[in-house]
């Protein structure tokens, strides 16, 4: 005979546990779209400053600007992604994100509920709308990683 969760708390337990793995995988792509965007920014910067430091070298003697434009395009690129990795989202700002696309502010309440600490049958109430809205939420299909063309296109630019 197979188990089923007729039991009020075990149902409960079992939805939070889903909302809160919900939150977890949603912060996590949209910390990998944020890096991603950072780090193509980085990238761009960083050749902009070797191609000045090249530049300036065909004016002012400055000995070895292949290598000094090399070193700094890594410079910034490290600091861009020590910035990205920094500025990812938390679970407010990425319930607060995924609310935008469509769920209605349920999951920030679900977030805030959790930290205030309100009476259970709220909670309980709160926790089923949660369940029940990012149940057919697509997580893939609402946070795609999109690329600026304009970034891309200076990027290849500067290549």
């Amino acid at each position: 005979m197979e188990k089923r969760y007729t039991d009020n708390k075990n149902n409960a337990d079992n939805q939070k546990h889903y909302i809160i793995r919900f939150l977890r995988q949603a912060r996590k792509r949209l910390s990998l779209v944020l890096l991603a965007d950072i780090m193509l920014k980085a990238l761009v910067a960083g050749f902009l400053v070797g191609a000045v430091i090249n530049f300036a070298a065909l004016f002012v003697p400055i000995y070895g600007a292949f290598a000094i434009s090399w070193i700094a395009l890594l410079l910034v690129c490290s600091i861009g992604f020590f910035y990205g990795v920094v500025h990812f989202p938390d679970y407010k700002k990425t319930a607060l994100e995924i609310d935008k696309k469509g769920l209605k502010e349920r999951l920030t309440t679900f977030v805030e509920m959790e930290k205030m600490g309100l009476s259970p049958e709220w909670q309980k109430l709160q926790t089923e709308d949660t369940y029940k809205a990012i149940f057919d939420f697509d997580l893939k299909e609402q946070i795609k990683p999109a690329i600026d063309k304009k970034i891309l296109y200076a990027l290849a630019g500067m290549i």
